[in-house]
Parts: structure tokens; sequence; C-alpha cells
């Protein structure tokens, strides 16, 4: 048996056959046992290749080596645009062009990122990055983005088959236990009210999401949709102490006051199978991920409310005073007095909904940097920056 490949690709073994006077090894994919969660970034902002065929690179130039290329139709996912060029998601795949051969096969840029035992490792850095040229100075327009696109995953994506059905039984997943299973509690069996798969599906091209999927002994059992986000924050420089009974706008010893963001993650979606205790697996997990604080919406189902607050979750209510000093001053111990955020800038950053917030704020004191803006705590405005 060969050993695990970086990034936590499925082992490979052969199996010994003898038939007859022959002697035969045959490939046999490696038993899957434990839990497992592999995240995979969502498919990204689509963009279509206008062009009869662009180069994938490594970096934004046409110096850096190519990693692929995408054909004219082809819907490629992207995580941001700098100047003419588009950084593409992390989990992206390009297609592959063999010499002398017709054929196009997809092939990852990157391993997907599985972590056994449902336990996070650090983030790697190692990650390679993928570019695109949005226009050329003589083939003219290569890519446009696509802002009214009709179509979800089936149509133009580039697409190897683990990573589509990867991302379809999360959706499906998502859209049974929580919408279909309490159509008749929570919907009053008015099934036009649910959102459709495609809702679901559609979410997967936000370039800020992720893609959770848990698998037990090979077999699929949880998934969730988890978004980052911006949070408008301030950071204290100068200050020497907490000072919790203080009013946002007022810090004694403060010397500079440096407008920034903070990031936050929201659960947008998560459900696992009934017994199978992947949802306790995936919120571990997720408390693991960079970031200050976790929010989600919860359905109005009691199990549902039951297990957020049993993870420590708390019901925050924006327009209530109280609430607003108790997450300012959760996210104060946790930064150590440095980043302060308020619930009402949570509540402008998140998704719009009429479904109660419920808010997590570790208690664990966060061991800074040495530079704080370099980290996923504090990031300072463009502006602010010399």
């Amino acid at each position: 048996q060969l050993p695990a490949l970086a990034g936590g690709l499925q082992k490979q073994a052969y199996v010994k056959l003898e038939v007859g006077d022959d002697t035969f090894l045959r490939r046999h994919k490696a038993v899957e046992t434990g839990t497992s969660i592999t995240e995979v970034s969502s498919y990204g902002e689509p963009w279509v290749v206008e062009h009869q065929q662009v180069v994938v690179r490594r970096g934004p130039s046409i110096k850096d080596q190519p990693l692929g290329v995408m054909i004219k139709g082809d819907v490629v996912g992207v995580r941001r645009r700098h100047g003419d060029w588009l950084e593409l998601v992390q989990d992206c795949e390009v297609r592959f062009k063999k010499r002398e051969s017709p054929e196009q096969p997809i092939t990852a840029v990157n391993p997907l990122r599985r972590h056994k035992d449902g336990k996070r490792r650090s983030k790697s850095s190692g990650a390679q990055t993928a570019w695109m040229m949005v226009e050329h100075p003589e083939l003219g327009q290569l890519m446009r983005r696509a802002r009214k696109r009709k179509g979800g995953l089936g149509s133009g994506c580039v697409l190897s088959p683990e990573r589509l059905q990867m991302y379809q039984e999360v959706v499906e997943l998502c859209h049974r236990r929580i919408y279909k299973e309490n159509l008749e509690s929570l919907w009053d069996g008015e099934a036009e009210k649910l959102p459709t798969l495609e809702t679901i599906e559609a979410k997967l091209f936000d370039e800020e999401m992720e893609v959770l999927h848990v698998t037990q002994d090979g077999k699929f059992t949880g998934g969730a949709l988890v978004k980052e986000l911006s949070v408008k924050a301030r950071h204290v420089e100068g200050s020497s102490n907490l000072n919790l009974a203080a009013p946002a706008h007022h810090h004694p010893g403060t010397s500079t006051e440096i407008l920034g963001t903070t990031t936050v993650g929201y659960i947008d979606s998560m459900a696992s199978e009934e017994k199978t205790q992947s949802g306790r697996v995936m919120w571990d997990f997720i408390t693991g991920m960079p970031f200050i604080c976790l929010a989600c919406h919860s359905i109005l189902r009691q199990k549902t409310v039951d297990f957020w607050q049993a993870r420590g979750m708390r019901h925050m209510d924006p327009s209530n005073e109280k609430d607003c000093t108790a997450f300012r001053q959760l996210v104060m111990v946790h930064t150590m007095g440095k980043v302060i955020c308020e619930l009402k800038d949570l509540q402008e950053a998140l998704p719009k909904s009429k479904l109660p917030l419920f808010v997590w704020v570790p208690s664990r004191f966060t061991e800074e940097d040495e530079n704080l803006h370099d980290n996923y705590i504090f990031k300072p405005d463009d502006e602010m920056i010399e």
C-alpha cells in the first residue's frame, strides 16, 4: 500500500491476483475509516471564457508558468479581480491539454483539504494560486463576468465528478433536513414557501463561501455552507487595559484608533443525517477556523435552537442595548482589548433574515501576532495604511 499523498488524497492499494501461472496486481482503493471532513472552496463568482482558449497561470503575469487552459464557453469560478487579472478559487480545476490529443481532461490545481478525525489542521500557506487574464492588448476580451447567468453547476462549469458530487450531496442534505423535513411544522405544509434546491446551489457561486463535507467510514453524513464576512471594527492602539465598562467611543489611555474590519464566520446552512453526531463534528471544526466569532440565523425548531445553545451560542438582538454591550465586551475580552466590534455592524454585514440571530464568541484569549494587522483579527482600511 502506498502512503497518503500530501493534502489528504485517498490512498491507493494493490491486490495480488493469481490466475493459473500468471500473477496480476489490481489497483484497489483503500477503505476509508473514521470521520473525515473535506473543506472545499465554493465554485466562486462565475466568469465566462470568451476567447477560443485562455491560459491559466501560476501568477498574474504572462511570464508565469501555465497550469492549464480553459476553452470558450467554460464558466470559471473567481475569488477576486486584481487589475486585468482574475484569481481563481483555491479548489478550482483546469483543463490539461495532452500533446497530440484532442482530449482535455480536468485536473485540480490543489489537492483537496481533507481533515482526518474532524480535526482541522493549520491552514496551509503552500496552496498554488491560479490566474487568468481578462483582456489581452492584441486578442481583446478574454473573460466576461456572468452577472445574470442562468443555470447551476451543470451548465458550463469546469468540475471533476468528485467535487461536483460533494457539492450536490451537501446541497441536497441541507435542503432536505432544514426545509423539506420541517415543511409541516414550520411552513404549514405550503411547499411553495420553501427555498428550492437551485436557491441553495446558487450560494456556491459566492466567492466567500466554504463547503464542508463530512464522511464516516466512507459514507456521507453531514455538510455545511460557511461564509466569511468582513465586519466593521476599530483597533485601539496604546490601550493599556481592558475597560469593559467604558462606552463604545471612550477608551482611557488610547493614543490612536484605527478603522478597519474583522473576520466573522456565518453558518449559512448546516445539516447532518440523524444519529451520526456529524453536527457536533462540524461545529468543533468550524470553531477552529480563523474567525473572531460565529453567527447564524436559526430556524424556529426547538431541537435546532437547543443545539446552538448547547454549543454556547447566544440569542442576540441588535436593538437591545444589553445585547450590544455584551457582544462588544465579549469581542474585547477575546482580543485582549485591542478590537472593538458592534453588534449592529455585525447585523449589517450578515445576509438579511427574519429569523433570530445567534452569536458565539470564543471565551479564550487570542494570542496576538507581533503585527495584529497580518491576521484575521483585524485588517485596517486601505486609507488608514500609510
